[in-house]
């Protein structure tokens, strides 16, 4: 008797489910009576449900990971074309007035460029561009009534240039700020079309669209983006609007000439214009880059009808010229929760205005934003021609709408407004619903989870779904852990940081493929897991006989006529059965694997949409599509496919016996040979009770398919199949056929076309997520190289993308589990090593990761600081220059070429009698300060040997300080983004027309180098920083009131102690104080005149009021200055000014002194 060759772990369990021992909960599978009595070759009738004869029979099991990688592979592509596609823009010569010219309106945008730096209060932004601006639309409305003889019939042209703009309000940005001005400018024109182009009769004022944006530059910056695109598509639809037929609703364009200073322009309009009334809503035209499609990424509180009407326009719907959508309301979240640091007019629009209305800005090519990069170079005559288009089409949407969108804000009777959530579908569409339809989303998403869990008895509150919610899980923190401080933490330790700045591809190759490794890393150790868990469970349930059931053929032999041939036989019979065993036992781990992660999955993207909504965030949609769309095609591929009949074609377990059985060894050869040749023997027949797969069933609701009564089931949740035994066409012998479709063992099972239906799901949610995902890295990148955060830069970035990519790869990956495991080690292989050469590469290869089209941003401020004593003398005096990084690199980029930015400490530090700390400070520097710094004596500036580029660093100082920077905020940067540079007093010299001035110890000299020439009235003669006060006291309450007059230049920065302070006279209630300083800041601007800042405090309870204020000239450079701007490379982005600073001590004198 040949001995039964043992079987594996994975073996016996296989074979304790082909021999009927019980391994799970499945139900039996013995044939019901009722099959038993059918005769053979006949049976119960098939469903009617069939499948197409273009769809196989059966699918590899690598089929749903290559129809992956295709999808994805397209859909990258598409939404990567699809985010950077622009329309033609048209020329001058061949478009008609009425149409928008994008090369017509780079032409005057190259004008306005030329006046050069526009920052408040120069000659080119006060007088200059209003002039400018003015002239050209004289000229555009003569030319519509030299083409338009009935033009001034029509329409009514109205221009205003207001420039005694006044007034105060609390900023709430950066902490909070009192914004104060005077003496702003504005241009703003009125196009009002005749009652009777119109179609209405009377004096009806109708509200009017306001259009917005602003034509004053940052510092040191053309603003050829920032947002003098903004203003010269304004011009061109201008000119559009005048050349075309009248449209039912006035217009009202506001080029504001103060943003950049806090947004007090736009103030200045919507509360003391008169023409501010009739505004019914407003469209905002900003920049936040220089290229790409114009964002639609803000519409407030209110804006569904708004955003609605930007849908229908883009489908050209009032207008002959639709545009590519392009709007997020991601971008809305980000944006309204400070993540990225901005604000825009809209903002004043609606909170003081209380109008709604949308906001648009380019987002691309953000490296140049705010920095003298921002040149007519990088404007695109096709983005200007997207981002007119646009607003040109909603124009007429808004003024032809069937329904009136312009409403003015009634105080009295307030309207009831619907928030929007609105994304675009690349290539497609812009979707837009209300935001309460998420309730209706979630409730249909909870559905259908439930249904799946009740379908494949797999829910995430089962053991093994919680196992795999918490590997999941698991594998989002370990993606953002070891993506943001593993790959992220080790390039800032190795001082790498920023490697990928301007190589976007390297934080997808870092961040993005190392996120996908590990979590597929995670659900390949679950199913490992589950293996082993099984085999132990399976283990416990086999019984000590695990013998098939022998078959009536096997019975009617003679057993002693047992001979060598029957011992092969039998033993082949083993082998077959033992490898089928196998085999059935791998299908199970993976039908079970592949259920529980995407059950996990969608458990996850479920438990984030739910609390997305909960806050209200617009967001939610995505979570929704992970859980909606993957669902739904899955569970028709389950109905659909669990309701197919069988095919004659189809092959049964006899097939796969027979080809498995060509690898039967070879029968015994010699003298004998013919003897011992065993007779053609047929394939053992299938008991009746071993499983077909798993459980080898689909389970599913009793209503799922078609006469459903007719399928036979064991259980009433689950279905069951019973062989049915019939004469075969030729050999007389039998053959099971079976009630439901049954593919090749050999191959993947039905659950290859569930996974193929999950990819076909995932497609929607992926496009969706990924151009979001674009949308969001081409902001944040450059962002990344003007915020210094507590957070190195690479940590925040790897973080942030090791969690897109992790729920990115939620259920996206689910496919991959129908691998081996050998297929899945080798992609997290080949993953883990695309992320190790990025890594390395960013490491060994990118040695400076700047380029002229990504600079590195640089502050350079000369400086100088009077204390004064309580009696108003200057008790001390210091001077020098801070160099001030806006990213993580610091000064390491730049230490070769400017080896005195290397600090090299020292035992006994040389510290010059004008040395500061380099986080500035109202306290002087004393002896204490000086014993805690590290210099750099060693190192030479200059290159004389005299050691006199020495550098300052001060690790700690006593307290932040009340200085303010140049646009008005405070001075958080940390202290190695901070460096102070030994400097002459810049204004020692000033009554004198002579530029030689004190020589410091570098040699450098003093005195004053004008940027370019300015006229008397701006800034010929530099003011000084004066502070002047008077007090009085009432005995009654203990209240002294102090009334204090500022001095200085057009932009004053002022901070004001909050210890005892009771009000003041700029809001009736006193705002909150900043936590970092205790303090309050205000931010003065002027656009012309010499008026000071008046204004009182009261105080109580104290004997002394500290102001301590800054006077900034962004006109002026001093030599020092210019000798260093000499020496940057290229790749660096300057912006020097000089700083005036001061700090009072006001004695108060009360009833009792």
């Amino acid at each position: 008797m040949v001995r039964r060759r043992p079987a594996t772990d994975s073996s016996s369990a296989g074979a304790a489910l082909l021999s009927g021992d019980s391994v799970s909960d499945s139900p039996s599978l013995s044939p019901s009576p009722q099959q038993q009595q059918l005769p053979p070759g006949q049976g119960s009738r098939r469903p009617r449900i069939r499948l197409p004869p273009f769809i196989p029979r059966s699918v590899s099991s690598w089929s749903p990971t290559v129809a992956l990688l295709l999808m994805t592979s397209l859909m990258v592509t598409l939404v990567l074309i699809g985010h950077r596609r622009l329309p033609r823009a048209l020329k001058a010569s061949k478009s008609a007035p009425s149409q928008f010219s994008g090369e017509r309106a780079r032409g005057f945008l190259s004008k306005l460029v030329g006046l050069g730096v526009r920052t408040v209060g120069s000659r080119a932004n006060e007088v200059d561009a209003p002039r400018l601006l003015v002239d050209e639309v004289r000229r555009i409305e003569s030319d519509a009534r030299l083409l338009h003889r009935d033009a001034g019939e029509k329409w009514r042209v109205e221009v205003s240039v207001w420039s005694n703009y006044s007034g105060a309000f609390h900023l709430d940005y950066s902490g909070g700020m009192q914004a104060v001005y005077a003496n702003l400018t504005n241009v703003v024109v009125l196009v009002e079309p005749s009652m009777e182009g119109m179609g209405v009769g009377g004096d009806v004022e109708l509200p009017a669209l306001l259009l917005s944006s602003h034509f004053d530059s940052a510092v040191g910056s053309e603003g050829a983006a920032d947002a003098g695109s903004g203003i010269a598509v304004l011009i061109e639809v201008l000119r559009n609007v005048l050349h075309s037929p009248p449209l039912r609703i006035p217009i009202i364009f506001l080029f504001n000439g103060g943003e950049e200073v806090g947004l007090k322009a736009a103030h200045g309009f919507i509360t003391s214009h008169p023409w501010a009334k009739r505004v019914g809503g407003f469209l905002n035209l900003e920049a936040m880059g220089s290229t790409g499609k114009a964002l639609l990424f803000n519409s407030g509180r209110g804006g569904y009808e708004w955003v609605s009407a930007y849908a229908r326009a883009s489908e050209g719907a009032t207008y002959p010229y639709p545009f590519h959508p392009h709007a997020s309301v991601v971008a809305e979240d980000i944006f309204k929760n400070g993540l990225v640091p901005g604000e825009t007019d809209a903002r004043i629009y609606r909170i003081d205005g209380g109008l709604v209305g949308l906001d648009f800005a380019y987002v691309g090519g953000g490296y140049s934003y705010h920095t003298p990069r921002d040149t007519i170079e990088k404007i695109r005559p096709a983005a200007l021609q997207h981002y007119g288009d646009t607003i040109l089409s909603l124009i007429h949407e808004i003024a032809y709408s069937p329904t009136p969108i312009l409403r003015q804000p009634s105080p009295t009777s307030p309207q009831r407004r619907t928030d929007a959530v609105f994304f675009t579908v690349p290539h497609l569409l812009v979707v837009v619903y209300p935001k309460y339809v998420h309730l209706m989303l979630f409730a249909l998403a909870m559905t259908l989870l439930l249904l799946m869990s009740f379908i494949e008895g797999t829910g995430p509150l089962s053991p093994l779904g919680l196992v795999a919610v918490v590997f999941q899980l698991t594998g989002i923190v370990a993606s953002v852990l070891v993506c943001g401080f593993g790959v992220g933490g080790l390039m800032w330790l190795v001082g790498r940081s920023l490697r990928w700045f301007d190589k976007p591809w390297l934080v997808g190759g870092m961040f993005g493929v190392t996120s996908m490794a590990v979590m597929l890393a995670i659900q390949h150790m679950y199913q490992n897991n589950l293996r082993r868990f099984m085999e132990r469970r399976s283990k416990s349930q086999i019984q000590e006989s695990t013998k098939p059931p022998i078959s009536p053929a096997d019975t009617s032999k003679d057993d002693t006529d047992k001979d060598t041939t029957n011992a092969a036989a039998a033993a082949a019979k083993a082998d077959l059965r033992e490898r089928r065993a196998a085999m059935l036992w791998e299908r199970r781990v993976t039908r079970l694997s592949e259920q529980h992660v995407f059950m996990a999955g969608q458990t996850l993207w479920l438990a984030a949409a739910t609390v997305l909504i909960a806050r209200g965030v617009g967001s939610a949609y995505m979570a929704l599509s992970w859980v909606l769309c993957p669902l739904a095609t899955r569970l028709t591929a389950l109905i659909v496919y669990t309701c197919d009949p069988p095919s004659p074609d189809d092959e049964d377990d006899i097939d796969a016996l027979q080809e498995m059985s060509s690898t039967t060894p070879p029968a015994p050869t010699g003298p004998s040979a013919r003897q011992l040749q065993p007779p053609p023997a047929r394939p053992p027949p299938i008991p009746e009770d071993h499983p077909s797969e798993t459980d080898q069933t689909f389970p599913y609701p009793p209503s799922s398919c078609p006469e459903s009564s007719d399928i036979p089931r064991s259980s009433p949740k689950r279905a069951t199949f019973t062989p049915r035994v019939g004469p075969l066409s030729s050999g007389g012998s039998s053959r099971p056929r079976f009630r439901r479709r049954r593919l090749d063992p050999l191959k993947v099972d039905d659950r290859g076309w569930v996974g193929m239906a999950t990819v076909v799901g995932n497609c929607v949610p992926f496009v969706l997520t990924f151009h979001t995902i674009v949308g969001v890295l081409e902001v944040f990148i450059p962002v990344m190289g003007r915020s210094v955060t507590a957070v190195p830069a690479d940590v925040f970035l790897g973080s942030l993308v090791g969690l897109m990519g992790a729920l990115l790869s939620l259920v996206l990956l689910t496919p991959l589990q129908y691998l081996s495991q050998r297929s899945r080690r080798r992609a997290i292989d080949l993953l883990g090593l695309t992320a190790i050469g990025c890594v390395v590469y960013a490491v060994w290869r990118v040695k400076v990761p700047f380029t002229l089209g990504a600079p590195k941003r640089l502050l350079l401020t000369h400086f100088q600081r009077n204390f004064h004593a309580p009696n108003g003398t200057v008790d001390h005096s210091d001077a020098g220059m801070w160099l001030r990084s806006h990213d993580d690199d610091a000064f390491r980029s730049l230490t070769p070429t400017l080896p005195f930015l290397a600090p090299s400490p020292c035992s006994t530090p040389s510290v010059p009698p004008f040395a500061l700390p380099s986080l500035p400070s109202d306290t002087p520097w004393t002896p204490e300060l000086a014993r805690n710094a590290t210099c750099g004596a060693s190192q030479d500036g200059d290159g004389d040997g005299d050691g006199d580029g020495a550098l300052i660093r001060i690790p700690s100082s006593p307290r932040r300080d009340f200085f303010m920077w140049p646009f008005g905020f405070p001075n958080l940067f940390p202290h190695e983004h901070l460096t102070l540079l030994p400097a002459p007093h810049p204004f020692r010299n000033l009554s004198s027309d002579s530029t030689a001035g004190h020589l410091g110890t570098n040699g450098m000299s003093g005195g004053l180098v004008r940027v370019k020439d300015v006229p008397v009235e701006y800034s010929e003669q530099v003011p000084p920083l004066q502070l002047t006060w008077t007090q009085s006291h009432n005995v009654t309450s203990n209240v002294t009131r102090v009334w204090v007059s500022v001095r200085g230049s057009n932009r004053i920065g002022m901070a004001l102690q909050a210890e005892g302070l009771q009000g003041w006279s700029f809001d009736e209630a006193l705002p909150k104080a900043r936590t970092n300083c205790h303090c309050h800041w205000i931010g003065f601007a002027r656009g012309h005149g010499s008026e000071a800042i008046d204004f009182w405090v009261d105080v109580k309870d104290i004997d002394t009021v500290t102001i301590s204020a800054t006077s900034h000239h962004f006109n002026l450079i001093t030599p020092p200055v210019a000798q260093l701007l000499d020496r940057l490379p290229p790749w660096v982005a300057p912006t020097p000014y000089t700083d005036q600073h001061a700090v009072w001590k006001i004695p108060l004198h009360t009833a009792a002194a």
